[in-house]
């Protein structure tokens, strides 16, 4: 049958001042039954001392109530409710609140001089005499030591027999007060006994050695014993070899992986002898003890014999403490093993599958290591550590396996078949039309790593006869691993061997990705790979470096003239004497807009020497690129509208400008030349528009185009022909 002491009815405790109204509690709501404890627990300043004080009467609520043994104790008056607290209540105050100028023993009476009872005196004395106190009756407080003060305190909280204690005081001492009073409290550690070894024990082996039925009760313990020994040495054994080899990459130097093992075995081992448990090292702390400490052998040696100290010193220590302290410091440690990364994946899932735009692969190989996560957590809460270690290492297998089923390589191009954003010179794209199968671009995807890293070797070795110039798009590789970023560093290093060039693009400086390739190149003292920002600009390198081997390095190394240009084909002397008398020669350093998006057409540009550059307000990778020869800002000039992008000076630049105005002149005064010049416009934007139809075609199939079995897409050039600038 239900019998509250205390019922704590919707309480609310506001306060309010020029700032505002801060709300300390919000409808606290709960009963304490007789002889039931309670712990109210929260941060500092969560409210803790304003709710046992509303629950002692010694503050008021906002609103709400609280009800002591049936009564309301705020529909009392003041010295009504003093009364009550007094015959009802005992209040230990975190700072004990004892009176200064009276002695341990009148500290002790005061509650019974309150209550009018005339064995105050013989009560009070009592009581000091249960907690320990009986020769200090006369002490004054600040002869006291803290112990003592906290236990004159408890003395006057109980000396009353109240109903209910409210108690603000820390756990260990309040448990040893409560000890010293008699009342049943929970046990305590108690002063730990530490362990003996099998050795000094010499009867109880010789009883076991001597009694054959315990040795065959002991068979199915040993065997249990054996399981959960081979987990524990198995997982020993891959956190050593893991913390060596970060160890290792940090100090530059390779150890015998199985000397380190047996090392860790027979240390165990020992340890085992004296009571110890199986451990490993921690690559975390491992990094620490090698980054902060120029001897680690030292502070290794210091860290022992600082842990032996303890073990020396420190059972007296523990064995005050409560056993339920303790045991709040093991659930929280077992809060702390679970990864925070298992709760907040699920959550990241949810996210990709709302956004847009993402890659269907990264979240499948998300869902595939969180569920390999969870499934080994399950199995170690339901099935044990061992069936745990193995149920993970067999879904890691498949995995693995199913990764190596793809190729990494996921579509390749050639160079007469994909070409970059440059447009170029009739003569040049000539070139790359010819020569442009020197050129290999090798898309991605998945993970790179030693399975996947060396099918990309045997692609590479394919190509090697008849490629100069390799580029890999890592834009779908979604991770790299130390074995993976070494072969990538290798084979370039190969390709630079044989005077060929590999470079890799989409993995912009900053990258995590990029940082581990880099990172293994300065460990391993390996060549760096080249990275490039974008495909794009990868590509026109290789481009420019064909055209330099097929003796066409002239383009953007010198200056052209206006008949070399593309705006004045088919033009004869006379034409061209006019033509360049409307024109007017501009000079641009590198870094220089010619115009900006946005701004009137009011001219059009001819570039005799040095790139010009087309981008998006903002945007650092480009939408074209024009070599010298190469007109520029045409379509707006047409229309006589606005620019709708930068026009950037990508080096220094000689340019010739032919303004809208020039251009209706000639169209009034010289009809056939401004024809000739607009049927020249006309040709150039035709070859743009069918270069851009086929950037698309290839933007569609790094999209959609599919692995072979067991190989990769190859592009094929269409009947269209890349655009030439004409």
């Amino acid at each position: 049958m239900s019998d509250p002491i205390i019922e704590v009815d919707h309480v609310t405790r506001s306060v309010t001042d020029s700032t505002g109204t801060l709300t300390i509690l919000h409808d606290i709501d709960f009963t304490l039954q007789r002889r039931q404890s309670t712990a109210i627990v929260g941060a500092s300043g969560s409210g803790k001392s304003t709710l046992l004080a509303l629950t002692a009467g010694l503050d008021h609520p906002t609103s709400g109530t609280v009800w002591l043994d049936g009564e309301d104790i705020f529909a009392l008056d003041e010295d009504a409710r003093a009364g009550l607290r007094a015959r009802k209540l005992g209040f230990v105050f975190q700072s004990f609140q004892l009176l200064g100028h009276l002695s341990a023993l009148e500290n002790v009476m005061l509650p019974l001089e309150l209550l009018g009872r005339s064995d105050a005196r013989s009560k009070a004395a009592e009581m000091l005499r249960r907690v320990g106190l009986g020769e200090r009756l006369n002490h004054y407080p600040r002869t006291l030591s803290g112990g003592e003060q906290q236990r004159v305190a408890l003395a006057r909280a109980f000396v009353v027999e109240p109903a209910v204690l409210l108690a603000l005081a820390v756990g260990a001492l309040l448990q040893a007060g409560l000890a010293a009073l008699g009342v049943a409290v929970g046990p305590t550690a108690g002063v730990p006994q530490l362990p003996q070894p099998w050795f000094w024990q010499v009867s109880d082996w010789a009883a076991l050695r001597s009694g054959l039925d315990t040795a065959r009760l002991a068979t199915p313990v040993l065997s249990a014993l054996a399981v959960f020994a081979g987990t524990a040495a198995a997982l020993s054994a891959l956190d050593t070899l893991l913390a060596a080899s970060v160890v290792d990459g940090r100090l530059r130097q390779s150890r015998d992986a199985n000397r380190e093992l047996r090392a860790q075995g027979l240390a165990n081992l020992a340890a085992a002898l004296v009571g110890g448990r199986a451990n490993s090292p921690s690559v975390q702390r491992s990094l620490a003890l090698v980054q902060a400490w120029p001897s680690p052998r030292r502070a290794v040696a210091g860290y022992a014999l600082a842990l032996l100290a303890l073990l020396a010193l420190a059972p007296q220590l523990l064995g005050w403490l409560p056993v339920s302290a303790i045991g709040g410091v093991l659930v929280l440690q077992g809060l702390q093993t679970v990864d925070p990364w298992l709760w907040r994946t699920p959550q990241a899932l949810r996210r990709l599958g709302r956004s847009t735009g993402y890659d269907p692969a990264q979240r499948r190989l998300l869902l595939d290591n969180w569920g390999v996560a969870a499934t080994v957590v399950a199995c170690s809460l339901l099935l044990g550590l061992a069936v745990a270690v193995l149920v993970g290492a067999a879904f890691s297998v498949l995995l693995f396996v199913r990764a190596n089923m793809r190729s990494v390589v996921r579509v390749l191009h050639r160079g007469d078949s994909r070409r970059s954003l440059k447009v170029r010179s009739p003569d040049a794209a000539a070139a790359l039309r010819r020569e442009g199968r020197r050129i290999a671009v090798l898309e991605l995807q998945g993970a790179l790593f030693f399975g996947t890293a060396d099918s990309l070797r045997d692609a590479l070795a394919a190509l090697a006869p008849e490629v100069d110039s390799a580029v890999l798009d890592l834009y779908l590789v979604g991770e790299v691993d130390a074995t993976g970023a070494r072969i990538l560093l290798e084979l370039a290093d190969e390709w630079a061997r044989r005077g060929k060039s590999l470079v890799a693009s989409e993995w912009p400086a900053g990258d995590a990705r990029r940082g581990v390739v880099e990172a293994i190149a300065r460990s391993n003292r390996l060549p760096l790979l080249t990275f490039v920002d974008d495909s794009d600009q990868a590509l026109q390198r290789a481009e420019d470096a064909l055209l330099t081997g097929c003796a066409l390095a002239a383009e953007g190394a010198g200056t052209l003239a206006l008949a070399d240009t593309l705006l004045a084909q088919g033009l004869d002397a006379a034409d061209l004497a006019t033509l360049a008398g409307q024109m007017q020669t501009l000079h641009f350093r590198q870094g220089q807009r010619l115009f900006a998006a946005g701004d009137v057409a009011d001219a059009l540009y001819v570039s005799l020497r040095g790139h010009i550059g087309v981008h998006l307000p903002g945007q650092a990778r480009r939408l074209a690129s024009f070599a010298p020869g190469v007109m520029v800002g045409e379509l707006a000039v047409i229309e006589h509208g606005r620019r709708s992008a930068d026009a950037v000076a990508e080096s220094d630049l000689t340019v010739l400008r032919l303004s809208l105005e020039a251009l209706d002149h000639l169209q009034q005064q010289h009809p056939a030349l401004a024809a000739q010049l607009l049927r020249n416009v006309a040709l150039h934007l035709a070859g743009r528009l069918r270069g851009l139809t086929l950037e698309l075609q290839a933007w569609v199939a790094r999209s959609a185009a599919l692995p072979g079995e067991g190989g990769f897409v190859t592009s094929q050039a269409s009947g269209s022909e890349p655009s030439d600038g004409v």
